[in-house]
């Protein structure tokens, strides 16, 4: 009779399915937030790709992964302001 192998170090790779979601991840100041920041980036990333400026473009792709992977409204909105802060000064600089 034919048994499959158990593979034993995959056992410690998969999470368990009730905790895929997290409840945090649906409370409305997240989702605002993470909508607010990702469009935002957005239209970072169109406006630096429209007028051929890697500042905003990079700046825009970093507030959409940081929307994506960060877990706090709060932290997300810091790091997106920050973000927002640093392209401009970078901008009239001359970057």
């Amino acid at each position: 009779m034919f048994r499959p192998r158990e593979h034993h170090h995959l056992r410690h790779c998969l999470k368990p399915v009730e905790n895929l979601f997290d409840p945090s991840l649906f409370e409305p100041s997240f989702l605002f937030a993470n909508l607010l920041w990702g469009s935002a980036g957005a239209g970072y990333w169109i406006y630096g790709k429209k007028q051929r400026e890697m500042v905003p473009m990079i700046g825009g792709i970093v507030m959409i992964a940081v929307s994506c992977f960060i877990g706090s409204w709060l932290l997300m909105s810091l790091i997106c302001i920050a973000l927002m802060v640093a392209v401009y000064w970078l901008m009239r600089q001359g970057y």
